[in-house]
């Protein structure tokens, strides 16, 4: 398994994961993801078994303490020298839960947050 970070590229893989995660009502949409893509795409990582997606976990970062729900619709507020990185979603294809996935993605979203200088 490889962790990498995420490109425009990817949109309808990781639209396609978020639609198989989710329900319908709750998934983000593909448009949601470009706009992620283009303002902190250095801020979301895939989770690959080869060439298959498998996995991501993606969010902005800012100075705000608390996630609130705007930050989901409004890339834009999104600070990269922000003190906090958020999480928007964490997913992971139903077939590889249970086998250490979510972890990988957690692990590593954490590590590079302490190395960016990040309060949490």
């Amino acid at each position: 398994m490889n962790i990498r970070k995420a490109a425009l590229t990817d949109l309808e893989a990781i639209t396609l994961v978020e639609a198989t995660c989710f329900p319908a009502e709750e998934a983000a949409s593909k448009e949601s993801f470009q706009k992620r893509l283009n303002v902190f795409a250095e801020h979301f990582w895939l989770l690959e078994d080869g060439n298959k997606l498998v996995g991501f976990v993606n969010g902005l970062t800012t100075d705000k303490k608390w996630l609130t729900d705007d930050m989901y619709e409004n890339a834009e507020v999104h600070d990269e020298n922000g003190e906090w990185q958020m999480i928007f979603g964490l997913d992971v294809m139903p077939e590889y839960r249970c086998r250490g996935c979510a972890a990988m993605l957690m692990e590593h979203i954490i590590k590079v947050s302490k190395e960016q200088g990040r309060k949490g």
